[in-house]
């Protein structure tokens, strides 16, 4: 059932054959053995893991294993997803801190400059010492912040 979820969600970069290929091709390699053709998956460990981007990058250049070469091409492209949006989460919050209720008629420009402020400079205070040309350019940037 998840597997078919999951085949669903990439059925865009798919067309209907390569997607009942894929099933065909799923079924057939939970059984396959890998020692028969002189695969040995203890060469996939790294560090006490079995590294998964390694294994489908050789599965999808293999000779030996030509025929899981779509199954391939799509763990690859699943590998790619990022498995978190904490990024694009604290991104929002940041926003969110800047753009408040009295502060709403600011311009897209003015929030993107103070993100990068704040990016830049680091956070802890004791580690930070403004200096002049830092008074000048807050100075400036107060200057030219711009309102709806």
């Amino acid at each position: 059932m998840f597997r078919d979820q999951l085949l669903k969600t990439f059925v865009t970069c798919y067309d209907p054959v390569n997607f009942k290929q894929l099933g065909e091709d799923f079924r057939e390699f939970k059984t396959f053995n890998f020692e028969e053709v002189g695969i040995n998956l203890k060469n996939f460990i790294v560090e006490g893991h079995f590294d998964c981007e390694k294994f489908w990058i050789f599965l999808y250049s293999s000779t030996e294993t030509y025929q899981f070469k779509l199954l391939a091409r799509f763990f690859i492209n699943l590998l790619t997803i990022p498995h978190a949006n904490m990024f694009v989460e604290r991104m929002f919050n940041q926003v969110n801190l800047i753009k408040t209720k009295t502060k709403s008629l600011l311009e897209v420009s003015s929030v993107s400059a103070i993100l990068q402020i704040k990016s830049y400079f680091p956070n802890d205070e004791e580690l930070f010492e403004p200096e002049e040309i830092h008074y000048s350019l807050y100075e400036q940037f107060v200057k030219n912040i711009k309102y709806n």
